[in-house]
């Protein structure tokens, strides 16, 4: 179902009079190489120099799929071989194959990263996510939306198949996770305090300002801002309300503050918060036109460690793949942390690899890469 990297031709007859000794020819997939470097973070050179050593081997009878004992005399042999040439420190093919546990769990950001410029997940995209699917590895949608907008965007897409009311996920950045059947794992919400300092600063500074509830958002004042934020984004429409008692009456999970440009936010809005952030909160940005004020101590990987455990994954057999700087506690965390093309220079700086942009497909990209480890 896709090229292998190395085949081996045993072939014992040496032409008169040929003073070396005929072992066979090594065939080796460049393709296949060149993926695989770009898998295990190499130079293809040290690819080809693996895979060599791996197919004179062969040739020279070691057979690792003839049992454990010879699988592991030869992933011996290889190591011993490349020490000696100095052609790699560590083990050969056999060891790499092994080192690296399969990925059990894709955990995507949507914004920016599965979803494109238009808010949808690319046919390419989609594709990848059925193919996941249909192989048993868990996907998990890993956002800053709240849960509703979050099914609603693949809705839209055609895939309410995949993601529903019974569905994992980690939602609001990791402020709400929802396991197996969908339940409830975990929530964290703003201190009362917090939430009234936001929206009094909003009111002074004239800045849309909005309160995610969970199914709901609310806020003092409409504003074009907000409308956007529900049209382009899904997000529950925000109900305006006559008092900031009214809001911090109820859970809030966070604030979002949501400027006319990504300058208003960078010049105003993000320094004013670096300069008085008020205890129990933190900041967070999904997308440079917004900032939200979210509970201290969380973040999507908190939210993706809790769901972890509900299923019995290590961090070491998950890839996530993200585009904000909201994102670089979960890639981090991820034994496989990938960032697309168009993400902040804070996460390429901490991603393992760097793929196509979000509207390049770059979601899929990743997922055929590194868990299918296959070609569409």
């Amino acid at each position: 179902d896709r090229p292998t990297d190395v085949l081996s031709f045993p072939n014992g007859e040496a032409p008169p009079g040929y003073h070396a000794v005929v072992l066979g020819d090594v065939v080796i997939s460049a393709q296949t190489a060149m993926r695989q470097s770009e898998e295990r973070g190499h130079d293809l050179q040290k690819e080809l120099r693996i895979l060599l050593v791996h197919g004179i081997l062969h040739l020279l009878d070691y057979d690792h799929e003839v049992s454990a004992e010879a699988e592991a005399e030869m992933a011996r042999e290889e190591a011993r071989i490349l020490s000696a040439l100095g052609w790699a420190q560590g083990g050969g093919l056999i060891a790499e194959a092994t080192e690296r546990p399969a990925v059990r769990l894709v955990a995507l950001d949507m914004d920016g990263t599965l979803l494109d410029s238009g808010v949808r997940v690319p046919g390419k995209n989609a594709a990848a996510l059925e193919e996941l699917k249909r192989r048993g590895v868990e996907v998990i949608l890993a956002t800053g939306k709240a849960r509703p907008s979050a099914l609603l965007a693949c809705e839209k897409s055609g895939l309410s198949h995949l993601f529903s009311e019974k569905s994992p996920g980690i939602f609001l950045q990791g402020l709400l996770v929802h396991g197996k059947g969908g339940e409830v794992l975990d929530r964290s919400f703003l201190p009362p305090s917090v939430v009234r300092e936001a929206f009094q600063y909003a009111e002074e500074e004239n800045v849309a300002c909005c309160g995610f509830l969970g199914d709901t958002n609310v806020t003092l004042r409409a504003h074009p801002r907000l409308t956007e934020l529900h049209e382009r984004y899904y997000e529950p429409e925000s109900v305006v309300v006559s008092s900031v008692e009214e809001i911090v009456a109820q859970d809030v999970y966070k604030i979002l503050f949501y400027g006319d440009d990504a300058g208003v936010i960078e010049g105003k809005v993000k320094p004013h918060w670096e300069r008085n952030l008020p205890e129990g909160a933190r900041l967070t940005r999904a997308i440079p036109e917004m900032l939200e004020l979210v509970p201290d101590g969380t973040s999507k990987a908190s939210g993706l460690k809790r769901l972890l455990r509900e299923y019995g994954i290590s961090a070491e057999e998950v890839l996530a793949v993200g585009d904000g700087d909201n994102d670089l506690e979960m890639v981090s965390l991820a034994g496989i942390g990938v960032a697309v093309d168009n993400a902040t220079p804070s996460l390429k700086e901490v991603a393992d690899h760097v793929v196509s942009s979000n509207d390049e497909c770059g979601a899929a990209e990743a997922i055929w890469k590194f868990a299918l480890r296959d070609q569409p």
